[in-house]
């Protein structure tokens, strides 16, 4: 009998009881209250490095908007740039402009700031030597907002594994077309021509290659959607939990609440331009300080 007990005692020592039902979901309890508390502190951690990232990107990009003046006489990357001729017709068999007749000359067709490879040479990218190559208008993953969803799909990747630039950082379009010449399209200005540097908008978070104020406030309801993606096009984003990551003129870069960027678009088409410039964010958006504000 004592040998039956003593050998019961050793088979207990080398099988130890396992969890009950109940210590089994204590300790399930817990493991949930943990991640209930670490999750949110992580997200949060994750959106300020992903800010601080594209905030990186988007000093690089004025950075490069300086290089390109220096070697350039003073004149910023164009917005938008372009040359065409207009129609020979019976009235005018042969095209003028400026005064000169310009027969046979090929038209340039209007192109926009992310097909000059000139933006990728100064911020140090492949250069694929000319402004008519499609891959000039992508940047390598790395470069690009990690919020930009849009830009991340796959269907926008070239062959080399890049993503489009204009799905993640717009060039404020309030520059426009300083050419006098109605078939020169020439969207860029001299430094000198520049006011109030620190608070004027250069670049932004965007879901196309220019912005606009008075598209300014479809990003709250399209999100990362664009023209081509059933949504409007020259539209700011504001993917940083409501708040949009800028580059100003004078190089430094911060993020901005939707509230101090977004002007309304007037419905009033008789007064459009008074109703959209007299609001008092425009301000930032008027580059040359044109309307005055």
């Amino acid at each position: 009998m004592n040998r039956e007990i003593k050998l019961s005692k050793r088979l207990q020592r080398c099988n130890p009881s396992a969890f009950t039902l109940v210590e089994l979901l204590v300790v399930i309890g817990i493991i949930a209250l943990l991640i209930s508390i670490l999750l949110p502190s992580l997200a949060k951690a994750r959106e300020s490095a992903n800010g601080v990232k594209c905030l990186a990107s988007l000093r690089q990009m004025a950075n490069m908007n300086n290089l390109y003046l220096q070697d350039n006489k003073g004149w910023y990357l164009p917005r938008t740039y372009g040359y065409t001729v207009p129609t020979p017709s019976l009235a005018n068999p042969n095209p003028i402009i400026n005064g000169n007749y310009l027969p046979g000359v090929t038209p340039v067709p209007q192109r926009y700031w992310d097909h000059m490879h000139a933006w990728r040479q100064y911020l140090g990218m492949k250069d694929y030597g000319n402004d008519t190559s499609a891959n000039t208008q992508y940047a390598p993953k790395s470069f690009l907002c990690p919020n930009a969803v849009l830009a991340f799909d796959r269907s926008n990747a070239n062959a080399f594994g890049e993503r489009l630039i204009y799905l993640t950082y717009g060039y404020n379009a309030m520059l426009g077309n300083n050419s006098t010449d109605p078939h020169l399209f020439f969207g860029g200005y001299k430094a000198g021509r520049i006011r109030e540097s620190a608070a004027k908008i250069m670049f932004a978070d965007a879901t196309d290659r220019q912005i606009q104020p008075c598209q300014s406030h479809y990003y709250l309801k399209e999100k990362e959607r664009n023209a081509s993606t059933g949504g409007h096009g020259q539209a700011i984003a504001y993917r940083h939990n409501n708040a949009v990551n800028i580059v100003f003129w004078d190089g430094h870069a911060e993020r901005r609440s939707q509230e101090s960027i977004m002007i309304d678009n007037p419905s009033n088409t008789t007064s459009y331009t008074t109703a959209l410039t007299s609001q008092p964010n425009f301000h930032q958006w008027d580059v040359t300080n044109k309307y005055g504000n």
